[in-house]
């Protein structure tokens, strides 16, 4: 997944799947406890989701920022 966003980042992609896969690995940190990594992620997400106007998925950012200590 890691790698799916760096080569998003690197041809600057901003696309439905790369703020679903920045979604994804955020709440995997989040999972593992390594909070300054999901925010980024989750933040990116956001705005991603977002600009492509995925209500459903920019919802469920919204909630995983919600729930970050």
């Amino acid at each position: 997944m890691e790698t799916i966003i760096r080569f998003g980042k690197k041809v600057g992609a901003r696309s439905f799947g790369h703020g679903r896969a920045l979604l994804d690995l955020g709440l995997l940190y989040q999972l593992n406890g390594k909070n300054q990594q999901a925010q980024e992620c989750l933040a990116e997400a956001q705005l991603i989701l977002a600009q492509c106007k995925s209500e459903t998925y920019a919802q469920q950012v919204q909630q995983a920022l919600a729930a970050m200590p």
